[in-house]
């Protein structure tokens, strides 16, 4: 029987998974998405894409290569990509079950916490990018490094660490921790601790961008000007994400949101306080790597005035977030409350999903067959020479604060950077369009984009 449950709970994920990649299957990927197919496509062999990478993109190169030997086998296509990201969804749910009982959980606990892996709107529909696996590996580098202070998979464990470290720069704040743990704890053990630093620091050296030349450049904030420093609202757009429209309250109830996020801060302040204190090293891993992830953001945007960390590169703490839900009120009432919370928020995720605008842009461009489209903002730069690579009409990128002059049997696609649908208007210019007598017709808002044909 308790298999039995472990089995059943492994199959629900997987049908949910399965369900949400159907329609994942008919949507575009996004903008940054879009990279490790391009890169894939571009690059010959993979030394070459490891070049690339360490010379134009802020992250390691292992995700990208993972992704290149599944395209070898599957094709060079974003449908290889989406399977290969929802592979790793349902091998998280797995990941899950072991992480729990190392973190102090029983098995009725355990299969709880993988069932809120399973059931969580994060896990099913955000698996975009490198996060989604870097949670993979983050989760398995935790479990071997539990089984290595307890003398096993040593070189698991330094294998998993290196990893980790090729994978995402953000690993530096799981391997520290564990590194500082090893240092008080188990001295005599710090030697394979620290095997794969040394091993990553060619690559941080060599690197072009890498953190050591990112912070060694005078306007290296300029970089990454996109991400506003976090506060209450990070926080916010971290919980929505991690449980689900669900517990989206309105703004106009903005203050009893707050009390809930302070409420569940508490708690689990007092929940990681006693599991310290009973030494759980799984616990202080995940809890000093929050620690150190928010202080040094904090300091950043003391100091720069800019942030440094969207919420989802901490994607890797969401196993943390479930402990502390779980343990907030340790009742089997109150966990079945959260399972169907989640339940029903994961519900409303499939029955409100919303399609990229490319789908809705794809489809008017073949009944309209327009002879121009423009863009803003340049976001769009990568994905759309992707997938209208076969559309006759012109394109155009508008840039910043620059002036629109729609030429006739036109088509413009604003994204929604703001609140209101219409807030990108304020940035271009609109000279006197309506003077041009055009026909202005509105295809489609939402809180992501408009669309406008200029007849």
């Amino acid at each position: 029987m308790k298999n039995k449950l472990f089995w059943i709970i492994f199959s629900i994920a997987i049908l949910i998974r399965l369900l949400a990649l159907n329609i994942s299957l008919n949507d575009y990927l996004d903008w940054d998405e879009i990279n490790s197919v391009k890169w894939n496509l571009e690059c010959n062999n993979s030394l070459e894409l490891i070049k690339w990478i360490s010379n134009n993109d802020p992250h390691p190169p292992l995700f990208h290569l993972i992704m290149r030997f599944f395209m070898n086998i599957f094709g060079k296509t974003d449908i290889t990509y989406k399977l290969v990201l929802f592979l790793f969804s349902i091998l998280n749910c797995f990941l899950s079950y072991l992480l729990a009982k190392r973190l102090g959980f029983n098995r009725f606990y355990s299969l709880g916490f993988m069932l809120l892996f399973s059931l969580s709107p994060y896990e099913v529909f955000d698996v975009k990018r490198v996060y989604n696996s870097f949670l993979f590996f983050s989760m398995l580098n935790i479990i071997l490094f539990y089984d290595f202070l307890n003398g096993k998979r040593k070189i698991l464990y330094i294998i998993s660490s290196v990893i980790l470290f090729y994978y995402h720069f953000f690993a530096i704040f799981l391997v520290l921790p564990q590194i500082i743990i090893v240092f008080y704890r188990h001295r005599e053990k710090l030697i394979y601790s620290l095997i794969s630093v040394f091993i990553f620091l060619p690559y941080l050296f060599l690197a072009k961008t890498s953190p050591l030349y990112f912070f060694l450049k005078k306007d290296s904030h300029s970089n990454i000007s996109w991400i506003n420093p976090y506060g209450l609202g990070f926080f916010r757009e971290m919980f929505h994400k991690y449980t689900g429209e669900v517990f989206y309250l309105d703004e106009s109830i903005l203050l009893i949101e707050f009390l809930i996020i302070v409420l569940i801060g508490i708690f689990s302040i007092k929940i990681i306080a006693k599991d310290l204190k009973q030494k759980n090293e799984i616990v202080s891993v995940y809890f000093i790597s929050f620690l150190l992830l928010f202080g040094i953001g904090f300091i950043y945007q003391i100091l720069f005035k800019q942030g440094i960390i969207e919420w989802n590169h901490i994607s890797y703490l969401f196993p943390l977030f479930i402990f502390c839900i779980i343990k907030i009120y340790d009742k089997k009432w109150f966990y079945l409350i959260i399972v169907f919370l989640f339940t029903f928020s994961l519900i409303i995720q499939f029955k409100d999903y919303e399609y990229s605008e490319i789908k809705d842009l794809k489809r008017i461009i073949k009944e309209e067959t327009p002879q121009n489209i423009y863009f803003f903002p340049q976001y769009y730069l990568n994905n759309i020479p992707y997938y209208l690579k076969n559309c006759k009409a012109r394109i155009y990128f508008l840039k910043e604060n620059t002036g629109f002059y729609p030429k006739e049997n036109s088509i413009l696609l604003l994204r929604n950077l703001g609140d209101n649908s219409n807030e990108n208007i304020k940035t271009i210019e609109f000279h006197n369009y309506m003077d041009e007598n055009f026909n202005v017709k509105t295809f489609k808002v939402n809180k992501k984009f408009v669309i406008y044909i200029f007849d």
